[in-house]
Order: C-alpha cells, then sequence, then structure tokens
C-alpha cells in the first residue's frame, strides 16, 4: 500500500511540476486551451476635449448581446469582464452628457481577449479619435499577435454616442 502511495504522490508532484513549467514558458497554450477563467481585458484611455478622465470616473456597463448585464470590473485605467460566453460584449462609458461605445467581439467561450484603446473626444470638431490594438492567437496554440485598431468616428450629437469595433481579425 506503501509503494502505490508513494507512486501516486510522485505522479501528483511531477504532473503539478509540468503543469506549472507549461504555463511559465507557453502561457498562450495554458490560456487557450487549458485556463477555463476565460476573460475580456483591456486598457482604457479616455480623454475628453483635451482632458483625460480616469475610466473609474465614467458609468461604465457591459451588456452580452445588447440584452444579458455583465458584472464589469475596474482598477485603474483597465477593466475586465468574467465572459464565459462567446457574443458581442458592448461596453458604455458616460461621463457628463456623452457616451461612448465601444465593442468586443469574443468568438467562443473559453478565449481569453486583451486590448488596448485611447479614445479623445473631441465635442467641438465632433469627432473621436481612436488608437489600440487587439490581442489574438494567430496559429490557435502558440503564438499571440497584436493587430493595430485606429481611426476617425463622427461624434452623433443628437444620441452623444459613438461606436467602435474592435473585432478578431484572422
Amino acid at each position: 500500500m506503501k509503494r502505490v502511495l508513494r507512486s501516486l504522490a510522485a505522479f501528483v508532484i511531477v504532473f503539478g511540476l509540468l503543469g506549472t513549467l507549461l504555463c511559465l514558458l507557453l502561457p498562450e497554450v495554458f490560456y487557450k486551451h487549458l485556463y477555463m477563467g476565460s476573460r475580456i481585458k483591456g486598457n482604457v484611455t479616455v480623454a475628453f476635449d483635451g482632458e483625460k478622465v480616469p475610466v473609474e470616473e465614467c458609468e461604465l456597463k457591459c451588456l452580452l448581446g445588447m440584452l444579458y448585464p455583465q458584472n464589469v470590473r475596474i482598477n485603474g485605467d483597465t477593466i475586465k469582464v468574467k465572459a464565459h460566453e462567446g457574443g458581442i460584449y458592448s461596453f458604455t462609458a458616460l461621463n457628463d452628457g456623452t457616451e461612448l461605445r465601444f465593442y468586443i467581439d469574443k468568438p467562443d467561450g473559453r478565449e481569453c481577449v486583451s486590448f488596448d484603446m485611447d479614445f479623445d473626444v473631441d465635442t467641438a470638431a465632433g469627432v473621436i479619435h481612436y488608437t489600440g490594438k487587439y490581442r489574438y492567437f494567430s496559429d490557435g496554440l502558440l503564438r499571440a499577435e497584436d493587430v493595430p485598431v485606429f481611426g476617425d468616428y463622427s461624434l452623433d450629437y443628437e444620441h452623444h454616442s459613438i461606436g467602435v469595433y474592435v473585432n478578431k481579425v484572422q
């Protein structure tokens, strides 16, 4: 009986060490295929008429498929959503009557999505300038790539909102 317990303990220790080594050396494999804590994580910087507004000061909401509210955690300029389902996640940041909307397409329930976006709202010119990047797994296993996202969007004064669609590119 002792021999079986020792063998089992050795197997558990070796398996644990291999799992830890996998997490450290190949984090993309771990987060893409083994980690079930799927999420959306983004760094968002918002400036209204040249004045930076912390995301914490904005009223931030997230909906899945425009119907289901999601819990958003905010820490500084970082936003996190536990996104266990695939679909369109719509983020809305409201500040002084101006609504900033952007969308993230999460292809499946297991994938982890990350992005960095900078929004500059120029209410006098009626334009939103946005730049950023979107991270996705390019070969489905080992390599993650950043895709640049940038452009200008006209500010709709009637609804005080914009839409920036950040989508997975393959």
